[in-house]
This record gives structure tokens, sequence and C-alpha cells, in this order.
């Protein structure tokens, strides 16, 4: 719990605060905190790969200015991203994420493919998955069918 609290900066009640008044314990608002917390946490773990307003800026710049130093910015904006070693674990932190904020979400199955992407097998998605995929350093919900053609910014879903 300390490692939460300094690490993530999150401020989390004690145990003798959450349950001080027990007769008024409401189970549901209890899980509703619990995600509100978690979410907290995984978009602070998430922050550098989600991290659009600079990684736009650079490729605004690169567009201008197509020089050496603007790509070699753009290349450790994006190798501080947690995907770039490990993809799966990306895409589990965005299940997580979704399930989090979307507590009827069904993942079933998270499965990390080349090239950045993610596929998140589910019930309650009438294709049943979603495909997420990092397009130019920024994540988005892509098109199932067509991987390139943007759905929506993954960090407006969170």
């Amino acid at each position: 719990m300390q490692t939460i609290i300094t690490g993530l900066g999150i401020v989390w009640a004690t145990t003798n605060e959450v349950f001080a008044d027990f007769g008024d314990l409401n189970l549901t608002q209890l899980g509703e905190e619990r995600r509100r917390v978690t979410r907290i946490a995984l978009k602070k773990l998430m922050s550098p790969a989600l991290d659009i307003d600079n990684m736009t800026n650079l490729i605004e710049m690169r567009r201008i200015l197509p020089t050496d130093s603007v790509q070699h910015k753009i290349v450790r904006a994006t190798d501080r991203s947690i995907e770039e070693d490990y993809p799966i674990r990306m895409c589990n932190l965005i299940a997580l994420s979704l399930s989090t904020k979307f507590p009827t979400l069904y993942i079933k199955v998270v499965q990390a493919r080349p090239h950045s992407t993610c596929i998140l097998n589910d019930d309650h998605t009438p294709l049943g998955y979603k495909t997420y995929r990092k397009i130019e350093g920024v994540w988005w919900q892509v098109s199932n069918t067509a991987v390139y053609h943007t759905v929506q910014l993954l960090k407006e879903q969170l």
C-alpha cells in the first residue's frame, strides 16, 4: 500500500477510515471507489505511452522541420513507453483500464500482435473483439478489418 501511495502519488483512505461506519457500508460504492483509484493508478502507469500532446507536437515539428534532432526526440519519447519491451504488458493494461471503467465488460482474451497491436476479446462488442494499435506514437482503437483506420483515441476511452 505504501508503495502505491509514494510511487504513484495516490492518496487512499486507511482501513479504519473505510470501515469507521460499518453500518453504512455499501458494496456498490466500495467497488466504484476501488475502480476509481485503480483507474488513477493505471493512467499514471500508462501515461508515458499515452502522452499524446507531447507526441503530437513532436510529429508536427517533424512535419515542419524534418531533422535528425526532431526524429531523435520522437524516438526518445517512444522509448520510455512500457509497451516497447513487453507488448503484452500494454495490452493487459489497456484491458484492465477498460474493465475498471466499464465493469460489465468481460474481456476473456488479450492478445499482443506485431506492430504494437492489441486485440481484446469480449462478449459485449458486436464482433466479439476490439483492436487497439499504436500509430505514429499514439494509441488508438482501430477498425477490426482495417488496422490503419482509426476509430477513437485510447486516451479518450480511459
